[in-house]
Protein backbone atom coordinates (compact mmCIF):
# COMPACT_ATOMS: atom_id res chain seq x y z
CA UNK A 1 0.00 0.00 0.00
CA UNK A 2 1.29 3.46 -0.88
CA UNK A 3 2.37 5.43 2.22
CA UNK A 4 0.07 8.30 3.19
CA UNK A 5 1.53 11.35 4.99
CA UNK A 6 -1.63 13.47 4.89
CA UNK A 7 -3.57 12.90 8.15
CA UNK A 8 -6.89 13.72 6.48
CA UNK A 9 -6.34 11.15 3.71
CA UNK A 10 -5.13 8.54 6.20
CA UNK A 11 -8.19 9.14 8.36
CA UNK A 12 -10.53 8.81 5.36
CA UNK A 13 -8.89 5.57 4.28
CA UNK A 14 -9.51 4.05 7.69
CA UNK A 15 -12.87 5.54 8.56
CA UNK A 16 -14.52 6.43 5.24
CA UNK A 17 -17.70 4.60 6.23
CA UNK A 18 -17.77 6.11 9.73
CA UNK A 19 -17.10 9.80 9.21
CA UNK A 20 -19.51 11.96 11.20
CA UNK A 21 -22.20 13.46 8.99
CA UNK A 22 -22.23 10.80 6.27
CA UNK A 23 -25.82 10.18 5.22
CA UNK A 24 -26.93 6.65 6.12
CA UNK A 25 -28.85 6.19 2.87
CA UNK A 26 -25.78 7.13 0.84
CA UNK A 27 -23.65 4.59 2.70
CA UNK A 28 -26.31 1.90 2.25
CA UNK A 29 -26.58 2.63 -1.47
CA UNK A 30 -22.81 2.44 -1.88
CA UNK A 31 -22.58 -0.88 -0.04
CA UNK A 32 -25.48 -2.29 -2.09
CA UNK A 33 -23.79 -1.14 -5.30
CA UNK A 34 -20.50 -2.79 -4.31
CA UNK A 35 -22.22 -6.05 -3.41
CA UNK A 36 -24.32 -6.15 -6.57
CA UNK A 37 -21.19 -5.77 -8.71
CA UNK A 38 -19.49 -8.63 -6.88
CA UNK A 39 -22.56 -10.85 -7.35
CA UNK A 40 -22.62 -10.03 -11.05
CA UNK A 41 -18.92 -10.76 -11.50
CA UNK A 42 -19.17 -14.05 -9.61
CA UNK A 43 -22.12 -15.30 -11.66
CA UNK A 44 -20.52 -14.26 -14.94
CA UNK A 45 -17.19 -15.91 -14.18
CA UNK A 46 -18.82 -19.19 -13.16
CA UNK A 47 -20.48 -19.35 -16.59
CA UNK A 48 -17.19 -18.48 -18.29
CA UNK A 49 -15.33 -21.21 -16.40
CA UNK A 50 -17.17 -23.93 -18.32
CA UNK A 51 -15.51 -22.83 -21.58
CA UNK A 52 -11.92 -22.50 -20.32
CA UNK A 53 -8.94 -24.83 -20.25
CA UNK A 54 -7.30 -25.96 -17.03
CA UNK A 55 -4.68 -23.19 -16.96
CA UNK A 56 -7.20 -20.44 -17.55
CA UNK A 57 -9.52 -21.99 -14.97
CA UNK A 58 -6.73 -21.73 -12.41
CA UNK A 59 -6.24 -18.05 -13.26
CA UNK A 60 -9.96 -17.47 -12.97
CA UNK A 61 -10.04 -19.18 -9.58
CA UNK A 62 -7.32 -16.83 -8.37
CA UNK A 63 -9.42 -13.91 -9.56
CA UNK A 64 -12.51 -15.22 -7.76
CA UNK A 65 -10.48 -15.58 -4.56
CA UNK A 66 -9.70 -11.88 -4.82
CA UNK A 67 -13.41 -11.11 -5.29
CA UNK A 68 -14.28 -13.15 -2.21
CA UNK A 69 -11.65 -11.26 -0.21
CA UNK A 70 -13.30 -7.98 -1.20
CA UNK A 71 -16.66 -9.39 -0.06
CA UNK A 72 -15.15 -10.22 3.33
CA UNK A 73 -13.76 -6.71 3.64
CA UNK A 74 -17.19 -5.21 2.95
CA UNK A 75 -18.75 -7.49 5.56
CA UNK A 76 -16.09 -6.51 8.09
CA UNK A 77 -16.70 -2.82 7.39
CA UNK A 78 -20.43 -3.32 7.96
CA UNK A 79 -19.78 -5.25 11.18
CA UNK A 80 -17.82 -2.41 12.75
CA UNK A 81 -19.68 0.46 11.08
CA UNK A 82 -21.33 1.45 14.37
CA UNK A 83 -17.96 2.38 15.84
CA UNK A 84 -17.16 6.03 15.26
CA UNK A 85 -13.67 7.24 16.13
CA UNK A 86 -13.62 9.67 19.02
CA UNK A 87 -11.53 12.12 17.08
CA UNK A 88 -12.10 15.22 14.99
CA UNK A 89 -11.70 14.86 11.25
CA UNK A 90 -8.15 16.11 10.39
CA UNK A 91 -7.95 19.04 7.99
CA UNK A 92 -4.64 18.21 6.31
CA UNK A 93 -0.90 18.36 6.96
CA UNK A 94 -0.09 20.65 9.94
CA UNK A 95 2.66 23.22 9.58
CA UNK A 96 4.34 22.05 12.80
CA UNK A 97 6.23 18.78 12.35
CA UNK A 98 5.69 17.58 15.91
CA UNK A 99 1.96 18.23 15.59
CA UNK A 100 1.97 16.33 12.28
CA UNK A 101 3.65 13.29 13.84
CA UNK A 102 1.36 13.27 16.87
CA UNK A 103 -1.71 13.54 14.67
CA UNK A 104 -0.57 10.47 12.73
CA UNK A 105 0.03 8.64 16.01
CA UNK A 106 -3.46 9.68 17.17
CA UNK A 107 -4.96 8.17 14.01
CA UNK A 108 -3.13 4.89 14.58
CA UNK A 109 -4.23 4.79 18.22
CA UNK A 110 -7.90 5.34 17.42
CA UNK A 111 -7.69 2.78 14.60
CA UNK A 112 -6.46 0.20 17.11
CA UNK A 113 -9.05 1.30 19.66
CA UNK A 114 -11.94 0.83 17.23
CA UNK A 115 -10.43 -2.40 15.86
CA UNK A 116 -10.45 -0.87 12.38
CA UNK A 117 -7.05 -2.45 11.84
CA UNK A 118 -4.71 -4.56 13.91
CA UNK A 119 -1.56 -3.82 11.93
CA UNK A 120 -0.02 -0.45 11.13
CA UNK A 121 3.34 0.67 9.76
CA UNK A 122 4.48 4.26 10.19
CA UNK A 123 7.63 5.76 8.68
CA UNK A 124 8.07 9.17 10.39
CA UNK A 125 10.63 10.26 7.81
CA UNK A 126 12.32 8.85 4.73
CA UNK A 127 15.96 7.83 5.25
CA UNK A 128 17.11 10.34 2.64
CA UNK A 129 15.16 13.25 4.11
CA UNK A 130 17.32 16.32 4.66
CA UNK A 131 14.86 18.50 6.57
CA UNK A 132 16.10 20.77 9.33
CA UNK A 133 14.74 20.59 12.89
CA UNK A 134 14.04 24.08 14.16
CA UNK A 135 11.86 22.33 16.77
CA UNK A 136 15.05 21.37 18.61
CA UNK A 137 17.34 24.15 17.37
CA UNK A 138 19.00 22.21 14.54
CA UNK A 139 19.22 24.22 11.31
CA UNK A 140 21.30 21.75 9.28
CA UNK A 141 19.71 18.97 7.26
CA UNK A 142 19.22 15.61 8.97
CA UNK A 143 20.75 13.51 6.21
CA UNK A 144 23.77 15.79 5.87
CA UNK A 145 24.39 15.61 9.61
CA UNK A 146 24.15 11.83 9.54
CA UNK A 147 27.49 11.74 7.70
CA UNK A 148 29.05 13.16 10.83
CA UNK A 149 32.63 11.77 10.53
CA UNK A 150 32.58 11.58 14.36
CA UNK A 151 32.41 15.35 14.59
CA UNK A 152 31.29 16.14 18.15
CA UNK A 153 29.06 19.06 17.15
CA UNK A 154 27.28 17.04 14.48
CA UNK A 155 26.84 14.06 16.83
CA UNK A 156 25.18 16.32 19.39
CA UNK A 157 22.76 17.62 16.78
CA UNK A 158 21.99 14.09 15.57
CA UNK A 159 21.30 13.23 19.22
CA UNK A 160 18.79 16.09 19.47
CA UNK A 161 16.98 14.87 16.36
CA UNK A 162 16.88 11.30 17.64
CA UNK A 163 15.54 12.54 20.97
CA UNK A 164 12.83 14.46 19.11
CA UNK A 165 11.62 11.29 17.39
CA UNK A 166 11.76 9.26 20.61
CA UNK A 167 9.68 11.94 22.36
CA UNK A 168 6.97 11.62 19.68
CA UNK A 169 7.04 7.84 20.01
CA UNK A 170 6.75 8.19 23.79
CA UNK A 171 3.61 10.27 23.24
CA UNK A 172 2.10 7.40 21.21
CA UNK A 173 3.00 4.76 23.81
CA UNK A 174 1.53 6.86 26.62
CA UNK A 175 -1.66 7.34 24.62
CA UNK A 176 -2.02 3.57 24.20
CA UNK A 177 -1.29 3.07 27.91
CA UNK A 178 -4.01 5.59 28.84
CA UNK A 179 -6.65 3.96 26.60
CA UNK A 180 -8.69 1.24 28.37
CA UNK A 181 -9.02 -2.03 26.48
CA UNK A 182 -10.50 -5.20 27.98
CA UNK A 183 -9.04 -5.85 31.43
CA UNK A 184 -6.09 -3.56 30.81
CA UNK A 185 -4.97 -0.90 28.36
CA UNK A 186 -4.57 -0.77 24.61
CA UNK A 187 -0.81 -0.97 25.16
CA UNK A 188 -1.25 -4.20 27.17
CA UNK A 189 -2.89 -5.77 24.12
CA UNK A 190 -0.45 -4.45 21.53
CA UNK A 191 3.09 -5.13 20.31
CA UNK A 192 4.78 -1.94 19.11
CA UNK A 193 8.22 -2.01 17.49
CA UNK A 194 10.19 1.22 17.11
CA UNK A 195 13.63 1.55 15.62
CA UNK A 196 15.84 2.30 12.66
CA UNK A 197 17.56 0.39 9.89
CA UNK A 198 21.01 1.89 10.52
CA UNK A 199 22.95 2.02 13.80
CA UNK A 200 25.77 4.28 12.57
CA UNK A 201 24.74 6.37 9.53
CA UNK A 202 28.29 7.59 9.04
CA UNK A 203 29.33 4.03 8.10
CA UNK A 204 25.89 2.81 6.99
CA UNK A 205 26.19 0.07 9.60
CA UNK A 206 23.25 -2.36 9.73
CA UNK A 207 24.31 -4.28 12.86
CA UNK A 208 23.39 -3.64 16.51
CA UNK A 209 20.30 -1.74 15.43
CA UNK A 210 18.47 0.47 17.96
CA UNK A 211 15.11 -1.25 18.52
CA UNK A 212 12.39 -0.85 21.16
CA UNK A 213 9.61 -3.41 21.72
CA UNK A 214 6.75 -2.00 23.78
CA UNK A 215 3.49 -3.57 24.92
Amino acid sequence: MTPERNPREAFDRLFSNRIRGEVTTNRAARDFYNKSILDFVTEDTHNLRKHLGRTDQSKLDDYLDTVREIEKRIETAEKFAIQTPDMDHPRGVPDDYDEHLRLMYDIMAVAFQTDTTRISTFLPSHDGNNRSFNEVGVKEGHHSLSHHQNNKGKLEKIGKISQFYVDQFSYFIQKLADTPDGDGSLLDNSMIVFGGGISDPNRHSHSNLPVILAG
